[in-house]
């Protein structure tokens, strides 16, 4: 087990997409923070679409926003502008520099949002937009040797007919994502951090497409402490 984020980033820039996965909202979040603050620590830009604005929340008790702006993070919420003009905006900021960070939080939001307000719930075709747009932040990241981090939150869904259905749990944009990501990695706790505040993380690389760079290993995990980051 790797004890260390520089490590996990440093791989990450042998990709152009990765998926990051994991069980609840709040794990998601604090370990993008933290992908965040190291990132920027390191002289590179951070553009975050922010859809669920968990992370806007978080940067609202945080008072080294300001610090963290300067820095090069650019935080563009769906709360301020409509949802292709998140993608506009970050396809036309102007102060790009090469290298550092595109984060998508959360694919799971951004098909909801995605879908029409007045008409029927059509997931397959929230997922057909998703799609474009996820192609077009691909495009950027390609352009800027970035790394685009889609997030998604595990969710449950019904297998079968009968009312005896087993639910089963999968990626929000499920074959869309693995398609388009060039390796999945999963957050969970650190079963062996037994302290109250279980800030020890496991990011666990659960697949790596056949086309992309083998510098991640499937089943290879990163240890995160977020200790580091508070």
């Amino acid at each position: 087990m790797v004890l260390e984020l520089d490590s996990f980033l440093s791989s990450l820039q042998q990709y152009g997409t990765v998926c990051i996965s994991s069980g609840t909202a709040p794990l998601k979040t604090a370990a993008l923070s933290a992908m965040v603050n190291k990132t920027l620590q390191e002289k590179k830009q951070v553009h975050y679409m922010d859809f669920d604005l968990q992370y806007t929340a978080l940067l609202s008790n945080d008072q080294s926003f300001e610090e963290q702006t300067r820095q090069g993070l650019n935080v563009l919420r769906s709360g301020e502008h409509s949802t292709t003009d998140v993608f506009v905006k970050l396809l036309n900021f102007r102060e790009l520099e090469q290298r550092g960070l595109v984060i998508l939080d959360s694919v799971n939001t951004l098909q909801t949002l995605l879908q029409e307000k007045d008409g029927p719930i059509d997931y397959l075709n929230a997922n057909h937009k998703a799609a474009v747009l996820i192609t077009l932040a691909q495009q950027f990241v390609d352009l800027h040797q970035k790394v685009l981090i889609l997030a998604s939150v595990i969710r449950s869904r019904p297998r079968g007919v009968q009312r005896s259905e087993i639910w089963e749990k999968e990626l929000s944009g499920g074959r869309m994502l693995k398609f388009k990501s060039d390796a999945l990695v999963s957050i969970s706790y650190n079963t062996e951090d037994t302290s109250s505040k279980r800030n020890r993380l496991n990011l666990t690389v659960e697949s790596v497409a056949e086309r992309s760079s083998q510098t991640l290993k499937q089943g290879q995990c990163f240890l995160l402490d977020l200790s580091a980051f508070m």
